[in-house]
């Protein structure tokens, strides 16, 4: 039965799902410099979000539940940052720290490039989710090409590194068709 399943039919079965990936959201979300404190709220709301995802039946899932509830944390995150307005005294004076070191343009531009990025990460993700993984476990967990062969079932670690370099080119092709 997949963990999915396993969602729709067991509610504790979230317990199990908390405990087995928090860590490695943690470390994650912490690559990209959130707080520890910022940490459990976000995590937890992914846990929500996933839970209401289950319970509508044409919901399906194209990547691990790991990946999709960190995925959901690194969107959290970047919500919270969009929304959040930083504003500093200069000579005395408030202001918006944003609107002080970049232009209007400059930050719609930024916005803008942050979300094609989204856009080209969630669309390979959903095409190509053993290339997901593959890129993931890589850059993001630091994992060895040995690991990443035993886990994701390649021959050898040779073969891992090669579909790595498959991987990259697939995602290259996929936001140079978006950009």
């Amino acid at each position: 039965m997949s963990e999915l399943e396993q969602l729709r039919r067991d509610v504790d079965f979230y317990e199990v799902i908390y405990r087995q990936h928090r860590v490695v959201a943690y470390q994650h979300l912490r690559s990209l410099g959130i707080r520890e404190d910022q940490f459990v709220d976000i995590f937890q709301e992914a846990v929500i979000v996933l839970f209401e995802k289950t319970r509508d039946p044409s919901f399906h899932l194209t990547c691990s539940v790991r990946t999709y509830l960190i995925s959901i944390c690194r969107n959290q995150f970047l919500k919270r940052m969009q929304r959040q307005v930083d504003v500093v005294s200069i000579d005395g004076e408030q202001t918006v720290y944003n609107d002080w070191l970049e232009d209007e343009e400059e930050i719609k531009e930024r916005h803008a490039q942050l979300d094609l990025l989204d856009q080209v990460w969630q669309t390979f993700a959903s095409v190509s989710s053993k290339c997901y993984e593959l890129i993931y476990r890589f850059f993001y967990l630091k994992e060895s090409f040995h690991l990443i062969a035993e886990v994701m079932s390649y021959s050898n670690a040779d073969h891992a590194k090669n579909q790595k370099a498959r991987c990259q080119k697939k995602l290259r092709e996929l936001y140079k068709g978006k950009a």
